[in-house]
């Protein structure tokens, strides 16, 4: 059977007009229309046009906007005439909201999360950036797109966001294994956090948080978080904390931050502490006992499709501080200065970049300093890199300076929203006084939604030292 095919000549766009548009003038629809005239007509970008203009007309408060295409005729010179008919609809006022599949949350936490409020003229893009808003809280998730629906009168709506309560409150435990070195043994690691969210369905936050990096160092902290105070966007976070170094000293720590949305996926903050640290056992010999007081400005930038799984966006965070410290000479030591100021700064950069299906590329990349007014930075004011969280395949805060340098690279396969499978290879830099260096780790790992609770894995390598020294990191993390 042989098949005799015509293609003809190449259809072109010609005459296009519009009707019934009010709200906007020709000139604008024809841009967002994006054909020209003589251009070969294609229907993809016929279409992709037809989408602008009705998301044009979303976002202007016209929900139930209609586009029909009239006179559509092929020209015996090869030209595609048409009209192009607009029936523009009301203007809509969303004039209610309803949260439908809402259990225990108060709706006020959610209507305080959108970006529109009752009585304003309904916009698509508000409504987008509401529902990621709301995607942000660990306790809710946003699984249908929101609906409109008119109420008495077709100008008159209720949004309708379909909203489904999920369990973020979580008690963690994890385990940690450091293989042994020369005469030292290896030794467990153990970290305990509880993390009540959303109590009694008021978006308060409450944690306790307990982690053993080695036999002789371990931290604790007990911190609050009170959202939206006194009916503002200002959330008010209360901390307690005691860190015990290597017996080498213990700090003690109270602190206060604030912080506010000041506008979409933008977090501004500043935060006050202060801090006793005293002197034990060997570190007698070279350190002082401080007090001080210190004042920090951050700025976070969240612009992440997904908290605990992105498959695309970026996070940025920064941070600059200034403290002022009192040293306290010792029976067995006399600090350099007496009075010390200490300035500090640090930045995170997260990007996520989708692949194939379900399959992501995650970078992260931090740097952070410190500088003090004294010759000699004590290492009570250093900053810490290692193990999880920076620089995988090495102990949990290995290594310490002035300067630090870290990067982590993922190639991560996501079956669900709720785990990911994942390899990596992390790099880290340090620089201090009397040396520098780099380090590099690689492994694989594995983040599992499983009945029991999420599971989580992760097995660092040395990239120097070599399997020998791998480090096995395991914890279990159960919501309710």
């Amino acid at each position: 059977i042989t098949f005799k095919i015509s293609e003809g000549r190449r259809a072109v766009v010609g005459e296009i007009d519009f009707a019934g548009m009010r709200v906007f003038p020709r000139e604008e629809l024809e841009t967002y229309l994006g054909l020209k005239r003589g251009a070969f007509f294609k229907a993809a970008e016929l279409n992709s046009g037809i989408e602008r203009i009705l998301e044009m007309y979303e976002k202007a408060g016209h929900p139930y906007c209609q586009l029909n295409l009239k006179d559509f005729e092929l020209s015996p010179g090869g030209r595609v005439n048409f009209t192009l008919q607009t029936i523009e609809g009301p203007a809509v006022t969303v004039n209610e909201i309803d949260f439908a599949g809402l259990g225990n949350t108060r709706p006020y936490v959610l209507q305080r999360e959108m970006e529109i409020s009752p009585g304003e003229a309904y916009n698509s893009e508000k409504i987008e950036r509401s529902v990621a808003n709301l995607d942000r809280l660990r306790f809710i998730r946003v699984n249908e797109e929101p609906q409109i629906l008119a109420l008495s009168e077709a100008s008159r709506g209720r949004l309708t966001m379909p909203v489904e309560e999920v369990q973020a409150s979580k008690a963690e435990v994890a385990l940690g294994y450091n293989p042994g070195e020369g005469e030292v043994a290896g030794y467990l690691t153990g970290l305990f956090d509880f993390h009540l969210v959303n109590i009694f369905g008021t978006g308060r936050e409450g944690k306790v948080r307990w982690f053993r990096r080695d036999p002789h160092s371990s931290e604790l902290e007990f911190s609050y978080t009170e959202p939206y105070i006194l009916g503002t966007r200002l959330n008010v976070r209360v901390y307690i904390s005691q860190v015990d170094f290597d017996s080498t000293y213990i700090r003690n720590s109270f602190g206060l931050d604030l912080d506010s949305r000041v506008s979409y996926g933008v977090t501004a903050g500043a935060g006050f502490s202060f801090e006793r640290t005293n002197p034990e056992s060997w570190g007698r010999s070279f350190l002082a006992s401080e007090e001080k007081w210190k004042g920090k400005l951050f700025l976070s930038l969240d612009f992440r499709d997904n908290g605990f799984n992105p498959r695309s966006g970026s996070y940025f965070f920064a941070e600059a501080g200034y403290a002022s410290k009192r040293n306290s000479a010792t029976k067995f030591f006399s600090p350099e200065l007496a009075e010390e100021n200490i300035t500090s700064a640090k930045g995170l950069a997260e990007y996520f970049a989708p692949l194939r299906r379900n399959q992501v590329i995650a970078a992260r990349v931090f740097i952070g300093g410190v500088g003090s007014s004294a010759d000699r930075l004590p290492i009570t004011e250093e900053i810490y890199m290692g193990g999880l969280g920076s620089l995988r395949g090495y102990r949990q805060d290995q290594f310490s300076g002035r300067l630090i340098f870290w990067s982590n690279l993922e190639y991560r396969l996501l079956p669900d929203p709720d785990s990911r499978l994942f390899l990596f290879f992390d790099s880290g830099y340090f620089s201090r006084e009397t040396s520098e260096g780099w380090s590099y780790g690689y492994g694989l790992g594995f983040r599992l939604g499983s009945k029991l609770g999420n599971l989580a894995f992760d097995l660092g390598v040395p990239l120097k030292e070599g399997f020998s020294q791998a480090k096995l990191h395991f914890g279990v993390a159960s919501n309710f």
